[in-house]
């Protein structure tokens, strides 16, 4: 008897307390999109709701490289907010994408901006100041978001490291020669890839690594698979983008969008003067400016192309159907002099068929029971559907002519025929004509 009370005392006083991240993201449920098991996992599988065409579902990695010795698990203050950024921008009200594919891209920006930040030596957005987000602009502008951590310092450290044998260069035998590898060092760097490395700092360590009698892999080439292909370095030196800039800048203000779901490292003040204050930004940094491509983008275009042909074969025969038991349901409503047959019928028809409502992205069930469009669904289809009216005469009648332009390989005179007066030309394009 006594042996057991003392094992049970011994256990109570072994068990662990809960770390913030267990208690903060356990406490999240798990959401529809996600198809990994639970948030707590550091590598999240997002469904794409179909927005990615060739890869299908998309993986964020929580687990990266920060700097040297350290990674993004170690730092738990940035791995909350990391994950309740992911979170949130695909859930609730106040979510800011209706893609996945969105998502690993903010990640890995937010990921950019805490090894700056690291770098500093400032450990919590809550310490951020005004001046360091001053100081961001102009790192960013001087050397690239590449070049905001210290890597050429860095290097330095490195190398002598090696020198004094400190460090070895890790390395693979293949045939007569010892290929470097050069992932660990990049790591030991503080970037997740060599391809995150400044173009000039990874030509310096390929000449030292030549220099220590060790061979250079050559880089795969464009159209083999990596599975790094997530990090590749998307910024040469010398050509900063402004639409990349843009959705760098975003990540810090994120903090402030979301800044209700992040009490455990809530950000003091606004980054940046809201969504055109980024644009100007952007615009004033930039060494190579925004503009339209000459062609539609492949990903874009295949996008586009699948969710028309979606609402043409999926719906059209499901909303033929809807709007002709409506109208026979509103002439039951009329014989029985209801004082308003139209909402009477739609309110019936919609919870006769609930069971084929969903939620995702693309989809036209349930449309708002109004014939008119509800305020705002423009801008937030997940909680505003669209009416019957918008979903007969603008989006149905857009989708079939995206398909029939794509079909025809975009010929104008199978375009301008398909009714008289449907379709205008506004600089060249052509314009779907519709009546509100």
């Amino acid at each position: 008897m006594v042996k057991a009370v003392a094992a049970a005392k011994k256990t109570r006083s072994t068990r662990t307390q809960k770390s913030d991240h267990d208690r903060i993201i356990g406490a999240l449920p798990k959401p529809s999109w996600m198809v990994n098991d639970s948030p707590l996992d550091n590598e999240w599988i997002v469904r794409t709701h179909g927005g990615n065409v060739r890869k299908g579902d998309v993986t964020v990695k929580f687990d990266v490289v920060i700097a040297p010795g350290v990674r993004s698990i170690d730092l738990e203050i940035d791995l909350i907010t990391a994950k309740l950024l992911a979170f949130r921008g695909l859930t609730g009200n106040d979510a800011r994408y209706d893609s996945g594919a969105t998502i690993p891209i903010n990640n890995r920006n937010y990921f950019a901006f805490v090894r700056w930040r690291h770098a500093r030596g400032i450990e919590r957005n809550a310490e951020l100041t005004k001046d360091d987000i001053d100081d961001l602009v102009k790192d960013l502008e001087v050397g690239g978001i590449v070049g905001l951590p210290p890597y050429r310092q860095r290097l330095g450290e490195l190398i002598q490291k090696i020198e004094t044998g400190e460090f070895e260069i890790p390395f693979y035998c293949k045939g007569n020669k010892k290929y470097a590898r050069k992932e660990p060092l990049a790591n030991a760097l503080g970037a997740p890839h060599t391809r995150s490395l400044p173009a000039s700092v990874s030509h310096d360590l390929d000449d030292f690594i030549r220099g220590q009698g060790l061979s250079i892999q050559p880089r795969k080439g464009a159209g083999q698979d990596d599975e790094e292909d997530d990090l590749v370095n998307e910024i040469e030196e010398g050509a900063l983008s402004e639409n990349r800039i843009i959705s760098f800048l975003t990540a810090p203000q994120l903090l402030f969008y979301y800044r209700k779901y992040l009490t455990h490292d809530p950000i003091k003040f606004e980054p940046f003067e809201g969504e055109d204050g980024i644009s100007k930004i952007a615009k004033s940094i930039c060494r190579v400016a925004a503009e339209r491509s000459f062609t539609t983008p492949a990903y874009q275009a295949c996008f586009l192309v699948n969710q028309a042909i979606t609402w043409i074969t999926t719906y059209f025969d499901e909303i033929r159907d809807f709007t002709n038991d409506l109208d026979e349901t509103i002439k039951k409503y009329e014989a029985l002099n209801h004082w308003r047959p139209t909402e009477a019928a739609f309110n019936e028809r919609l919870r006769e068929d609930r069971d084929k409502y969903t939620t995702a992205p693309g989809s036209w069930w349930p449309i708002h029971p109004s014939y008119f469009a509800a305020p705002g669904w423009t801008t937030n289809v997940s909680e505003y559907r669209p009416a019957l009216r918008p979903v007969l005469f603008e989006l149905l009648a857009t989708a079939a002519l995206v398909v029939i332009a794509a079909f025809a390989a975009r010929r104008k005179e199978e375009m301008g025929s398909l009714k008289a007066d449907c379709i205008s030309t506004v600089d060249g394009e052509f314009w779907l004509v519709v009546s509100a």
